[in-house]
């Protein structure tokens, strides 16, 4: 009597990426309001992307720095898989100066970034929090092609 060779298991499936317009805190984590710090700070989730330009504005909670470029976020809580063409980084008003200066010397440079945002309680009010970014490496606003010739010489 023959035997049945067992199935052959399928890879696990990747996680399809929900696309938004833009992501934010609230766009990527959710609403902020009552979130529970009392065991400290909390990763929000992961953001990485290429730049290609900066925009700013003026919105409901005052100014604003944004980038254009491809970009993904993870939510920390849950595992999901945001990209957007357009994304807000909490914190990241430092990382677009140096991105914008580096364009006026190099139009054509990107900014390759990758980091993890927090919700961080204040010492002085239980209550309130600040929004951080941490990178995880260090953003690089450069022309990748140019090292690509370096890799043809």
């Amino acid at each position: 009597m023959a035997t049945k060779k067992p199935a052959a298991k399928k890879p696990a499936a990747k996680k399809a990426a929900n696309s938004v317009r833009r992501l934010t805190i609230k766009t990527v984590f959710g609403a902020l309001k009552g979130i529970d710090l009392s065991a400290g700070e909390r990763k929000l989730f992961k953001i990485a992307g290429i730049a290609t330009f900066v925009e700013r504005g003026d919105g409901d909670y005052g100014p604003w720095v944004g980038l254009r470029g491809t970009f993904a976020a993870v939510n920390a809580d849950t595992g999901e898989i945001i990209e957007s063409t357009r994304a807000i980084v909490p914190g990241g008003e430092m990382m677009c100066e140096m991105y914008e200066a580096q364009q006026r010397i190099d139009a054509s440079a990107t900014l390759r970034f990758s980091g993890d945002v927090f919700a961080v309680p204040r010492p002085d009010d239980s209550e309130k929090y600040d929004v951080v970014y941490r990178p995880i490496i260090a953003a690089d606003a450069s022309n990748p092609a140019l090292a690509l010739l370096d890799l043809t010489e």
